[in-house]
């Protein structure tokens, strides 16, 4: 898989975070380590992952890869996400995991739509 040695404490040299670091978008989990990303960046297709897993990901075969569509994806491809940019590309970005509320900070929390309603 692609979550390699990223997984619980790996001996990679991906660098820890202090707990007390915010997390850009609140609740983020990375759908291929399951840790919480602290610095996000997003793909031409939407899917957002920590930096750092995205260069282990695309270094892997199939290289240059989206692990998620299947099509090609380099690093330069990748935007990084920050305080300046998130509203730009927020309505961009595709969940995999669909439990993070990606609205704008408002106080009202936003369900998932569950399935497709009928008109």
């Amino acid at each position: 898989g692609y979550g390699g040695s990223a997984r619980r404490g790996g001996g990679g040299t991906v660098s820890r975070r202090d707990k007390s670091e915010k997390q850009l978008i609140p609740g983020l989990k990375c759908p291929m380590t399951f840790e919480p990303v602290y610095d996000p960046a997003m793909s031409p297709y939407g899917h957002v992952m920590s930096y750092d897993t995205w260069l282990r990901v695309l270094g892997q075969q199939p290289k240059n890869t989206c692990p998620f569509t299947k099509q090609r994806l380099t690093r330069r491809m990748l935007v990084k996400l920050s305080k300046d940019n998130l509203d730009q590309f927020r309505d961009q970005i595709r969940q995999v995991n669909a439990s993070v509320n990606l609205a704008p900070s408002s106080g009202a929390k936003q369900a998932a739509p569950a399935a497709a309603a009928s008109s």
